[in-house]
């Protein structure tokens, strides 16, 4: 049952079970083995199919980061001034201000 607002009324979700576990019962998971085993081919099915129309890359490795942020440094190669008047090298070319102290008391 919920409220107006959505908020949920009674017991919480993990009081809800009323029957009493014995050892050997464990839990796995809620899953039949055979509607994993369907649910993993529908997983790698559409994910091949979101790789080959290019929606999915793999994911960038440390150094190619590193190399990104290196190259974004270099296309900003002057120093700019801060609001502050300290001089200060920005990591992007939308830099303004030399740190997050300095934007935030900008703000004020």
């Amino acid at each position: 049952m919920a409220t107006s607002s959505g908020r949920s009324v009674g017991r919480p979700p993990y009081l809800h079970h009323t029957q009493d576990y014995e050892p050997g019962d464990e839990i796995v998971g809620g899953w039949p083995l055979d509607r994993l085993l369907r649910m993993n081919d529908r997983f790698v099915e559409r994910l091949t199919h979101a790789i080959a129309r290019g929606l999915e890359r793999p994911q960038k490795t440390d150094g190619e980061v590193r190399q990104r942020r290196e190259q974004s440094t270099q296309l900003c190669d002057e120093d700019r001034v801060c609001s502050c008047g300290k001089t200060f090298h920005p990591g992007r070319r939308n830099q303004v201000y030399c740190s997050r102290r300095c934007y935030n008391a900008r703000r004020r």
